[in-house]
């Protein structure tokens, strides 16, 4: 589990597992394709009869706990401290986190045998002495690309990229600006599409709302939306 306060999820496009992020700088994947529960479809399992159970609970009664798991991947390495991840997000099998360092981070967890022999070529000469003699929960990380903004070292302001395809990356800051990236590159080659490498690569523009901090971003079709602290709500429209 953690050790400070979770404060952001994203589940894996597959549903088979999520990553969590939280007050103690760290960044946890779960694996739940394995959990036992999902084996008992034809008969009553812990979560169908909690379920069965709540309808007779009185006020104030909780809820026992059905199964206890550990993650299959922890880092503390992705953001300098001291800080929180304050926001993290699945995009395909690679992920972005955001701390309060001006940075949203894409990377990569080093979780498969593929994974490995990249990591291995890319740092050969890494040693974690933290988790040499650990393998049970893997750590080792590949950097991809940094995403710089500019007074954004405040906590809990949030990014958006949107699902299925999370081609555009979208982040705000205390001054009211907003940053709009295009997060993959080689848009016309399908079979080979790459990660932008340098942070002004793949800028699309830059918006403004007024002067107060831009808490939250979201992105659906051609519209982009963000929520400031001064209460309002800003809507921009990509023109052709």
């Amino acid at each position: 589990a953690h050790r400070g306060e979770v404060l952001s999820l994203s589940w894996h496009y597959s549903g088979a597992k999520f990553a969590s992020s939280a007050f103690d700088n760290t960044i946890k994947l779960w694996n739940v394709s394995d959990n036992p529960i999902a084996e008992q479809s034809e008969k009553e399992g812990p979560i169908q009869a909690a379920i069965r159970r709540s309808f007779e609970m009185d006020h104030g009664d909780k809820f026992t706990t059905a199964i206890e798991q550990t993650p299959y991947f922890s880092t503390d390495s992705i953001h300098e401290l001291p800080g929180c991840v304050d926001c993290v997000q699945f995009v395909g099998d690679v992920i972005l986190s955001k701390s309060v360092q001006n940075v949203v981070v894409l990377w990569k967890p080093v979780v498969t045998n593929e994974d490995f022999a990249t990591f291995n070529t890319i740092y050969p000469t890494y040693i974690n002495e933290n988790r040499k003699n650990n393998d049970r929960i893997k750590s080792k990380v590949i950097f991809l690309r940094d995403f710089t903004v500019d007074n954004c070292d405040n906590w809990f302001i949030r990014f958006g990229s949107p699902s299925p395809y999370n081609e555009i990356l979208a982040l705000g800051n205390h001054e009211g600006e907003v940053k709009v990236w295009k997060l993959m590159g080689n848009e016309d080659d399908d079979e080979d599409q790459d990660y932008f490498g340098d942070n002004n690569e793949g800028l699309l523009c830059k918006l403004k709302t007024d002067n107060s901090t831009v808490r939250m971003v979201a992105i659906a079709g051609k519209c982009l939306v963000a929520v400031c602290d001064d209460s309002s709500v800003w809507v921009f429209e990509a023109i052709e």
